[in-house]
């Protein structure tokens, strides 16, 4: 972004400060992440935090996501003890914070919400053939990826997807066939790898999108609910959908598919599919 007079910054700060998606629409995403990155610090930490030191951790992630592409709050947290010599516990909240503003990981009253009180937070970019990102096709435990800037996958104690939501994109993204064959011979006889996120929704390649699935129900039930989207998103329609796996024990293919989808923000429609040929009970 060039220069900016002192009449336009006091006309970028009420923006940004008032409405952050009026502040993204008009100046970018820096701009818009770095006010909520301060907005957080101050409703968690407030004035124990110096404002030189906030506008600092705003540009010091702002630079990070723009030159690496990912981000970790672990790693961001031991940026921030060995910059500013702050305790490991004021460190992590203070990642804590700036991270899930960012992703939308703040509840009621600026609070962390269920995305910032997990253990880790890690902003990234999917990868395309030739450049796959390593970080996402070997998801820690108990981390949460939020990827592309518009998908957030949970991933439980044992390295598994528990938990998406994302708001589909018409753009199409690569397939990688790797993952999607070593997901399908991880499951039962006939299963597939199945994409949670399809490749026709920018959904990743990457092992976290992943999990092995029924070829009848990929091909049959769960592709007729991806064409209700595609047809919403071609009309110029929303779509938001959250998706939760179902596991038992310590297996890696889910028995259930739990969907909830809505589309221009009316009533959700939830889908119970069971991973077996047609999806019923």
């Amino acid at each position: 972004m060039e220069d900016l007079s002192l009449k336009q910054q006091k006309e970028l700060i009420a923006v940004c400060s008032s409405n952050p998606a009026a502040c993204k629409e008009k100046y970018g995403d820096i701009p818009a992440n770095g006010m909520l990155v301060r907005q957080a610090i101050d409703r968690v930490l407030g004035d124990d935090v110096p404002s030189r030191m906030k506008n600092d951790m705003s540009s010091l992630l702002a630079q990070q996501i723009e030159a690496e592409g990912v981000v970790s709050s672990t790693e961001f947290a031991h940026q921030l003890q060995s910059r500013y010599g702050i305790d490991k516990q004021q460190a992590e909240i203070l990642a804590s914070a700036a991270l899930g503003a960012v992703t939308g990981g703040m509840g009621k009253g600026g609070k962390p919400g269920n995305t910032a009180a997990e253990k880790n937070i890690v902003v990234v970019d999917s990868g395309k053939k030739g450049g796959w990102n390593k970080a996402l096709n070997k998801p820690e435990p108990n981390t949460v990826y939020h990827v592309d800037g518009n998908k957030t996958y949970h991933i439980d104690g044992q390295g598994r997807t528990s938990n998406i939501e994302a708001s589909l994109s018409p753009s199409r993204n690569d397939r990688n066939t790797y993952q999607q064959c070593k997901a399908g011979k991880c499951g039962n006889i006939g299963d597939e790898g199945g994409h949670l996120i399809a490749s026709i929704f920018n959904g990743p390649g990457e092992k976290i999108n992943i999990v092995p699935m029924d070829g009848n129900l990929n091909k049959g039930a769960w592709k007729q609910m991806e064409n209700t989207w595609a047809k919403a998103l071609k009309d110029g329609k929303q779509v938001d959908v959250k998706i939760e796996p179902i596991y038992s024990g310590n297996n890696i293919r889910p028995d259930r598919l739990n969907v909830q989808y809505s589309i221009n923000g009316e009533r959700p429609v939830i889908v119970d599919f069971k991973n077996a040929p047609g999806g019923g009970k």
